[in-house]
């Protein structure tokens, strides 16, 4: 287990360059996070390459305006199987702008949790919501995502019980 005082590192890609500093500058201020940042799935490989992370933070669309679920199966099923089998204690979280959750729902076993990107209040609330992440699969590292058949509206989901909103 990490020293308290140790940063936790954290993978944030997205295709928003601006949110992507903006995130990263906040975050690290409070010197618990240690954020990498990738724009393209490249440079996601390559950073995945130079180190583990803590926790990883993904948007749902790399690269374009639409959720794209043979993108996903081609480009990214693969990369998050092998987060899972290398690094089974880190969380995935998937922070996206897309709120048409049907279409979400054939990915949503990959996440251990959603975030609307609206609903997130400011980088102390995320940073708040990374490290609560990092210590629940830290202590739950192999429950299996289960089958999702029902969404309920809210601001963000916990992946592995889908129809609760996290804070209910």
């Amino acid at each position: 287990m990490k020293n308290k005082l140790q940063k936790q590192k954290v993978l944030m890609v997205d295709d928003n360059w601006q949110s992507l500093e903006y995130f990263k500058e906040e975050l690290e201020e409070s010197g618990k996070l240690e954020v990498y940042t990738a724009k393209t799935r490249p440079k996601r490989a390559m950073m995945l390459r130079e180190r583990s992370y803590d926790a990883y933070i993904f948007d749902v669309s790399i690269g374009g305006d639409s959720i794209d679920i043979p993108s996903f199966e081609k480009y990214d099923k693969e990369v998050f199987e092998a987060i899972r089998k290398d690094n089974p204690s880190a969380p995935i979280i998937m922070m996206t702008c897309h709120s048409n959750t049907d279409l979400l729902r054939p990915i949503i076993p990959y996440y251990d949790l959603i975030l609307f990107s609206g609903s997130i209040r400011d980088a102390e609330s995320l940073e708040e919501i990374i490290l609560q992440e990092i210590n629940k699969k830290r202590n739950t590292p192999n429950i299996p995502n289960p089958s999702i058949d029902q969404i309920s509206d809210g601001a963000s989901y916990d992946a592995k019980n889908f129809r609760k909103r996290t804070g209910d």
